[in-house]
């Protein structure tokens, strides 16, 4: 879920960021530049991922197992 808002966010505003730089190399048919840009987007969501993945299961300790065996 974060993979795709962070890339919808990064061609959504193309004035400045990532998303600019994507499309300005997109724009000169410069291929490495748009997967070196593409990759540090991945990068930067898979991180988001982990950390929002990381606060869930600290603030939510408590909650119940939920398992389709019990």
């Amino acid at each position: 879920m974060v993979f795709l808002v962070v890339f919808a966010h990064a061609f959504q505003g193309v004035r400045e960021g990532m998303g600019l730089l994507i499309a300005t190399a997109q724009g000169s048919f410069d291929a490495n530049g748009v997967f070196a840009a593409m990759i540090v987007v991945a990068v930067v969501a898979l991180l988001a991922e982990w950390l929002l993945t990381m606060v869930e299961n600290r603030l939510l300790t408590r909650r119940p197992n939920t398992s389709v065996n019990d």
